[in-house]
């Protein structure tokens, strides 16, 4: 529990929808924490609505809603996430980036550790990709530009 707040409040961040901000939830800190502990170990834990705070986009294009849950509730998920992560990450396989330490998305989209796919174009304005993999022939697959210059899969 003590390590879930240390990291908390490293991490600072704003209050939720409670109004309570780290040095509030600090003046009573035994007891607050006790509390998480009490109920979480005693399975009535459940945690509060999470203030919806509208972020801008990083580069432009509008807002986006952002959760903030608690300091209590975060503090739940951080003792949560610090039990099960040793548990759980070796079962996951080692080209799944989603929520895992270490990794993020733009490590995915490198292909830091996964296949290497390369988009060749073809004469009928089609793309060809060829997946190039270690464990793995090399796959082939049809893909077609829409005028948005997205792609799709063709059939």
């Amino acid at each position: 529990m003590w390590e879930a707040y240390r990291s908390v409040k490293a991490n600072k961040g704003a209050a939720g929808v409670d109004g309570q901000s780290i040095e509030d939830f600090e003046a009573g800190l035994r007891d607050n924490l006790y509390k998480i502990w009490s109920r979480m170990s005693s399975g009535t834990y459940f945690p509060p609505p999470v203030r919806a705070v509208e972020i801008p986009k990083p580069h432009g294009g509008g807002t986006r809603m952002l959760g903030v849950p608690t300091v209590a509730d975060r503090i739940a998920q951080t003792v949560v996430a610090l039990q099960l992560e040793p548990q759980t990450e070796s079962i996951f396989h080692d080209d799944t980036y989603g929520y895992r330490p270490g990794r993020s998305p733009l490590d995915a989209v490198a292909g830091r550790r996964c296949d290497h796919t390369q988009l060749i174009r073809r004469r009928d304005g089609g793309r060809k990709a060829v997946q190039e993999s270690k464990r793995q022939p090399a796959r082939e697959e049809f893909f077609r530009q829409n005028s948005d210059n997205t792609f799709h899969k063709a059939s």
